[in-house]
Formats: structure tokens, sequence, C-alpha cells
């Protein structure tokens, strides 16, 4: 039976030959061919064919046999495929070798000091040493495994923890233990005269270019709000530029002389003329 191969197919290319073999007389059984394949199985189908007794039935029928070594063949598959499954990596484990007691407790000391805290509350509580108000926390101090605590001083004092009001949130404000004080870096100042860049002649004017622009759209801004306030004065200023139409020469010759014959009739008393003449100019056209 090759690796690949399913026993199905397995069992065709047995009951093949059996036919071919038994062509002129029946000379396998197929208690005989279930044996002889059995045989040629892998050994965990071979044990699972001997712990279900499938080759000791009676009466034996090679096709309840073919049908449960074909599920025991399956199943074997599956599992085998399971195990053959790569284990996802854990990563590689830290691994410390052992401290004793004094050690142990040095390095969770080491690190609270080195991140500020207190050793009793484990807070940043700003209390000097010895006078911290609590309560006390029992908890397992999370120290990361790249954290190595440096040999203990002789003269070891325990620093005070940080402040919270004067803390940085991520940063240590003590030092690592053993390690020289930071440095403050001095910070160089900045010229004036750098802060702004010489301008030329071509730009000077194009910012007052850009000045003239702005207010002579605040003025019509504001104009636009009076018309919005006030829009009949607005709309009679407008009219009385058109108030009074253009007229030509000869129109404005017209009434200077009808004004000059009127005069002369009251200077001469002929009122029955002035009223002829009122009748008369009342039925002249318009002039307009």
């Amino acid at each position: 039976m090759l690796d690949l191969e399913s026993f199905l197919t397995y069992s065709t290319r047995a009951r093949t030959l059996q036919s071919l073999h038994n062509f002129d007389e029946a000379g396998i059984t197929d208690l005989e061919l279930a044996q002889f394949g059995t045989f040629g199985t892998t050994g965990a189908l071979r044990g699972k064919i001997d712990d279900f007794e499938l080759l000791e039935r009676a009466p034996f029928v090679y096709s309840t046999f073919e049908k449960k070594a074909s599920g025991y063949h399956k199943n074997l598959i599956v599992h085998q495929a399971e195990k053959n499954l790569p284990v996802p990596s854990i990563g590689p484990v830290q691994q410390t070798k052992h401290l004793t007691k004094d050690e142990f407790i040095w390095r969770i000391h080491a690190y609270l000091d080195s991140q500020g805290l207190c050793h009793f509350c484990k807070k940043a509580c700003g209390s000097a040493p010895g006078t911290c108000p609590g309560p006390l926390d029992r908890s397992i101090v999370p120290i990361p495994p790249s954290f190595v605590a440096p040999p203990k001083p002789l003269d070891y004092k325990r620093p005070n923890p940080r402040n919270d009001s004067q803390s940085q949130a991520g940063k240590p404000t003590h030092p690592p233990v053993g390690s020289p004080p930071t440095k403050v870096a001095a910070v160089a100042a900045l010229a004036e005269d750098e802060m702004y860049a010489t301008l030329d002649k071509a730009a000077v004017s194009a910012i007052q270019l850009m000045d003239d622009e702005l207010e002579l759209a605040k003025t019509k801004k504001k104009l636009a709000r009076t018309q919005e306030k006030q829009p009949e004065k607005v709309a009679v200023n407008y009219s009385e530029d058109n108030f009074f139409p253009e007229m030509d020469r000869a129109a404005v010759a017209a009434p200077e002389d009808l004004d000059k014959h009127l005069a002369t009739l009251r200077h001469d008393g002929s009122e029955e003329l002035l009223d002829d003449e009122a009748n008369h100019m009342a039925n002249l056209p318009s002039l307009f």
C-alpha cells in the first residue's frame, strides 16, 4: 500500500488481482484476500484491524471489512496530519539564574529606585523613607527581563521617591543605582535677527498692495452693511442724481419766453388775455 493511497484504491487493486487469478477457478477466497491485503497496510492500520477483530467475523463479508478498514485508515490520516502541524513558537523563555533571598529583594528595590517609586506603597508618593502612610502594596512588581540590577553599594541609602506632581510620565526621575547623575543639557539661545528674513523692495510693494486690497474689501463690506440697515436712505441718494430729466436748449428757452410774455400781459392789465393764454397753455402738449 502506497503512502498517499487510500484504502479503497488499495482494496480495488487487490480485488482486480483476485478476479484475474480466479478467472478459471476459485483459488483465493475473500477472507484470504483480506488477510493478504492486511499484511500490505501500515502498522497503525494493521493494529486497528487486529484490535477490532475484523478478520475474525463469521461469516466473513469482504464489503464490511473494506468499509470499516477504510474508515480506520481515514481517521489515522487525520490524526497524523494534526501531529505534523508546526507548533507556534512562544518565543525564547527568559531564564534567570537562581537568586538568593537577599539578591531577589535587592533586584526589586533597585528597580523601584530606578523608577522613583516607594518601597512600601510602590507608587510615586514623594514620602521620605519610613514615613509612607501606605497602604502597603504586596503585589508582584513587573520587572522587565532586560533590567539588570547593579551591585548593591556598601553605603546604600534608600532615595526619596518622586512625587506625582513633579514626575514625568514614562520617564524615571532617579538614575539607576550606581550610575552617575544626569547632566542638564544647555540650550543655545536663538538670535533675534535670525527670526525675521530680510525683505527687498518688490516684497515690500507686494505686501503694501495686499494691505490696500484688504482695506478696500473692508470698505465695500461696510457699505454693504449700511445698505442692508438703511435701504430707503440709500435708494433716495441713488435717485436724486436723476430726479430732473435732461432738457435741450430749446426746451429751456420756451418756458423763459412764456414767463416774459405773461409778465407783459400782467403789466398791461389784460386779465382776459391771461385767461385765454392759460387755456391755450393747458391745451398744449407736454414737453416731457
